[in-house]
């Protein structure tokens, strides 16, 4: 299963969806009264050492999908090791197990076309696996060794890192993931967890004790969550999953949390020189948290300022009608703790300056104004609900988003609420939320491009330069 089967809700809302333009099925759902979607029954098991199991079954393809959350990610690198979680997690996956060589593990894999893949994010891990139903017995057999007695082998661990160091060579080549890496450096700080990343150092540091020990600390039943779907029973599939973990002791590490972040920050314009022939622009502030209980107007605000490409205030002026930028969205993170509120675009190098101004222009008109309308909130909230329909037409994509709602603590019916809070939110819900949240006065601005670029971001203002971060 690929990450963005285990979406987030509110990432997907707030990020640009092409959905909207692409899919034949939107203008008719549009057409009628807003959607509405009820979650289907998802069995649940807990077992007695505190490992998680949802499961809702699928007959149609004789398949079976299942995806693994750990409580374990970057926030729990020390800060002398930042890249000690993925490495572990990574070489969990292609290092061996004690049973299972990693040449075998590949091998018996291949036989029989099955997947073993992870993902590391800042606040949990995701493991996941797929292969034919009547190769479930053997795979899951490889997968739970891999889980619970990694071998770290040292091969496998040194090219581990080896491809490691080469990301930190690469993550310079695209503007954008420039701009929006230093843009969080800006507001958080460079050593926050919410922003750093790893190094030649910080890796270099990395030892097999460093792996054993993260394992041991973080890698246990009663922090595991399982999403599984397929063609096999609940109960087939609940003794199958007891009989290779029955004997996985919990653990007692108790999770060092990240200290608080402070929401306090100044307007600012930065300039990053990078060779290039276009300009990456990331405008914007901190977001907010996870449980706001004024989430579902900033949601509904955020569509309507730039949540979609086609369809949104900064799209429909400055792609649509300008044809100034390639892409252009706007994004207000909900997080675990404040998250981070930006507009992003990428444009011609000699229209840098115009797309930044026109970008205020519009924000300032939607916050300080309260220019929006009524058609235009209705159809912010239709296309928000219309997204569900389409997120929840696979049942792997449900059960791991219903594991991921319960790992962040949203209530059993929160597509429910989601759907009901969306559809009251009114004009002046969204008008409240765009002074309360949203600052035109306090922007920090964040651009990587040409050179040249630098003379015309002079007129816009007192100008820092940045070098490009090559560590």
């Amino acid at each position: 299963m690929k990450l963005a089967l285990l979406f987030i809700l509110f990432f997907e809302l707030f990020s640009a969806s092409s959905a909207e333009a692409k899919d034949p099925l939107i203008p008719k759902l549009e057409k009628g009264e807003n959607p509405r979607l009820a979650e289907p029954p998802i069995d649940k098991h807990v077992f007695q050492n505190g490992l998680k199991l949802y499961f809702l079954e699928n007959r149609e393809l004789p398949v079976f999908q299942m995806s693994v959350l750990t409580e374990a990610g970057e926030i729990d690198d020390p800060d002398d090791k930042i890249g000690l979680s993925g490495m572990a997690i990574s070489a969990m996956r292609s290092a061996g197990s004690k049973n299972y060589s990693s040449t075998v593990v590949d091998q018996k894999l291949e036989q029989v076309a099955a997947e073993i893949n992870v993902h590391i994010s800042t606040e949990y891990s995701l493991l996941s696996v797929k292969c034919m139903t009547k190769d479930l017995d053997s795979v899951l057999d490889i997968f739970f060794d891999l889980l619970k007695k990694p071998a770290f082998e040292s091969k496998r661990v040194e090219i581990i890192r080896e491809h490691s160091k080469t990301e930190i060579l690469n993550r310079n080549e695209r503007p954008m993931s420039v701009a929006q890496r230093e843009f969080a450096q800006q507001l958080y700080g460079e050593k926050n967890v919410w922003a750093r990343h790893f190094t030649e150092q910080t890796l270099q540091a990395i030892g097999p004790d460093d792996l054993v020990r993260f394992h041991k600390n973080h890698i246990a039943p009663n922090r595991i969550w399982i999403g599984a779907s397929g063609d096999i029973s609940f109960e087939e599939l609940t003794s199958k999953i007891g009989r290779l973990t029955g004997d996985w002791e919990p653990t007692n590490f108790e999770r060092i949390q990240p200290e608080p972040v402070t929401k306090d920050w100044n307007a600012s314009l930065q300039f990053i020189p990078k060779e290039a022939n276009q300009s990456a622009v990331v405008i914007g502030h901190f977001g907010d948290k996870r449980f706001n209980p004024d989430k579902y107007a900033i949601i509904v605000a955020n569509h309507i300022l730039g949540g979609t490409t086609f369809g949104s205030k900064l799209g429909e002026k400055i792609r649509g009608e300008l044809g100034l930028v390639y892409s252009i969205n706007s994004r207000f993170e909900l997080e675990r703790d404040f998250g981070k509120f930006w507009m992003g675009a990428s444009t011609k190098s000699e229209s840098t300056v115009q797309v930044i101004e026109e970008m205020k222009t519009i924000f300032n008109g939607l916050v300080k104004k309260g220019n929006l309308t009524s058609a235009e909130l209705d159809k912010a909230k239709k296309v928000i609900l219309n997204q569900l329909i389409f997120q929840y037409e696979d049942p792997a994509e449900v059960v791991s988003t219903r594991v991921l709602y319960d790992y962040y603590g949203y209530p059993p019916d929160y597509i429910s609420i989601f759907q009901k809070e969306i559809n009251r939110v009114t004009l002046r819900d969204v008008k409240k939320v765009l002074k309360k949240y949203f600052f035109p006065d306090r922007l920090k601005i964040m651009v990587v491009g040409n050179p040249s670029v630098r003379e015309l971001l002079n007129s816009l203002g007192p100008l820092e330069e940045l070098p490009l971060d090559n560590h």
